[in-house]
């Protein structure tokens, strides 16, 4: 829907600053609900915002080349899904059933095999759900790499974070929603920075100094003393972690589609016709390579 280069990197950085927004509203209904109907509620929020998209699917059905008939991959989605879920089952139950124990050993083994089954599904399937060869692409290689490393430690930051608001500072479930507004806000207010950032100088460049200040905010927020408050001790690590999230996600998204025809690695057109050498500037900057004149 959108070519690489200024477009799709506005369209990225509307998307993350969209999504901070949902986070804002998120928290602060998670935090209500949470406080005065039972943190189990929050799960049937998902029913209704799922629901929505799937009825109204017809709407959003875009022209030109994607009204091509598209083909799936559902054996690759079984196996991915089914080997990522029992991978967290298994890691999440681990600390009471035990590393050691048959239950925990039998499931880490399915999902191995499930995983290793994915991989040869994608190797063999016409339309694979994650072609393999995109790998051989260092930018994408490298955005997915500091994707996995953003998703696990900013949501470990979240996790902890929550847990301390609770438990030393006595925070109650709804104040600990508000507190985190410094979050999403934080990003809302980034996220178009980001983008220009982004076209200007790169992705490369904004995502490592995206992930240094989230590893500065972290590092701040490991020094908040256990009878401390929130705008002396915690408030500036937020802000920092928050911001260098809003950098580094924009810039990883971008940095992810480098390459890539269509917004999605589940077509095989994304890996059969793009272009074979770029300039490494315009690669960097996301910028679609020049034609060559005839």
């Amino acid at each position: 829907m959108f070519g690489q280069g200024v477009g799709r990197n506005k369209a990225l950085g509307m998307w993350g600053g969209l999504g901070a927004a949902g986070a804002t509203v998120g928290l602060i209904t998670g935090g209500l609900l949470t406080g005065h109907a039972g943190w189990d509620c929050i799960f049937f929020l998902n029913v209704p915002i799922g629901s929505h998209p799937w009825h109204s699917r017809r709407g959003w059905s875009p022209g030109g080349a994607y009204q091509a008939r598209r083909r799936y991959d559902p054996l690759g989605a079984l196996t991915a899904t089914g080997g990522r879920m029992l991978l967290v089952h298994a890691m999440s139950t681990a600390p009471q059933d035990g590393w050691s124990s048959p239950k925990t050993i039998g499931t880490l083994a399915t999902a191995g095999v499930l995983l290793v089954a994915f991989v040869v599904v994608e190797r063999r399937a016409e339309a694979p759900l994650l072609p393999l060869r995109m790998l051989r692409n260092r930018a994408v290689a490298s955005a997915n790499l500091a994707g996995l490393l953003l998703g696990g430690s900013f949501f470990a930051f979240i996790f902890i974070g929550t847990f301390s608001m609770q438990q030393a500072l006595g925070h109650p479930a709804l104040r600990t929603g508000l507190t985190w507004l410094a979050t999403p806000l934080s990003s809302v207010a980034l996220a178009g920075l980001a983008q220009v950032l982004v076209t200007r100088i790169g992705a490369g460049p904004v995502m490592a100094a995206g992930m240094a200040t989230i590893v500065g905010g972290t590092r701040w927020a490991t020094q908040v003393p256990v009878r401390g408050t929130f705008w002396a001790d915690l408030a500036a690590g937020l802000i920092l972690a928050c911001a260098g999230t809003a950098f580094a996600f924009i810039s990883i998204s971008v940095a992810r589609l480098i390459g890539v025809g269509e917004a999605t690695l589940a077509s095989p057109r994304t890996w059969t016709t793009r272009p074979r050498s770029r300039r490494r500037g315009d690669i960097e900057r996301g910028d679609q390579p020049r034609r060559q004149r005839r």
